[in-house]
């Protein structure tokens, strides 16, 4: 197979036109697959879990993930909907729920991040400057209100997809790492094209804690109904977070 050769995108303005033509041809979309947890347990022991995953995405504003685990299909879930989100992990007996702050480094427990690719200058982006090209990508590094921490949005030069995102703490330690990867065209709208696998790396300093890692067999278009929406974006029963550590 014929390595592709490519010429670098030349200035910012260039590069993140091509990133926000790719987000305005997004369009509301349904997702099945699988996701596979790797994580180290209280006696530092990596643990790894597989399990179903369903997807949801109607806007960058507005999407869920539903996971199911302990033989309950809403057993790892999260909402983000219009500046709120709420997490649910039945596992690690744990709810988290809170605003969404486009320009916050809580990587970890924010699931703002998690399309971030998908439209990667709507947050945390206040400043935008090109980097040194590395390899077959052209680099964006994003800047909030604030100098500190960064991300690094790596481009591919032929397809302009983004293939990486590098999130960095304000002491330049490594957060969270996306990678993105399979990308294709849906059946019914060939203009649309949305990646496959989806691999995410959380650290602690240099070590990786948190790997999680989703492959895709089923992207499709998805038009949202009123009662849809309300079912999928209702935060879990008070009932059921009874026991858990609320935060």
């Amino acid at each position: 197979m014929q390595k592709r050769i490519c010429p670098p995108v030349s200035t910012t303005s260039a590069a993140s036109a091509a990133l926000r033509e790719y987000a305005g041809s997004l369009r509301p979309v349904r997702a099945t697959g699988n996701c596979k947890i790797t994580y180290q347990d209280q006696q530092d022991k990596d643990v790894t879990q597989s399990f179903g995953v369903r997807l949801w995405f109607e806007s960058s504003d507005r999407y869920c993930l539903y996971g199911d685990v302990m033989f309950d299909p809403k057993g790892m879930s999260f909402a983000v909907n219009n500046g709120k989100y709420w997490v649910y992990a039945k596992m690690f007996n744990v709810y988290l729920k809170g605003d969404i702050d486009k320009n916050s480094r809580n990587y970890i427990s924010n699931p703002a991040v998690f399309l971030d690719f998908l439209n990667p200058l709507d947050s945390g982006c206040n400043s935008v400057d090109m980097a040194a090209s590395a390899g077959i990508h052209d680099i964006l590094i994003c800047r909030g209100i604030s100098s500190c921490g960064q991300k690094r949005i790596f481009m591919d030069r032929c397809d302009h997809f983004v293939r990486k995102i590098e999130y960095y703490s304000c002491s330049d330690s490594p957060v969270l790492t996306v990678e993105l990867d399979d990308y294709k065209k849906l059946a019914e709208a060939e203009n649309l094209v949305f990646p496959r696998k989806l691999t995410y790396s959380y650290y602690q300093g240099q070590i990786c804690v948190d790997r999680r890692e989703i492959k895709l067999n089923s992207v499709k278009l998805w038009r949202p109904g009123e009662k849809q929406i309300e079912a999928l974006f209702t935060p879990p029963e008070a009932d059921i977070l009874e026991n858990l550590e609320i935060k």
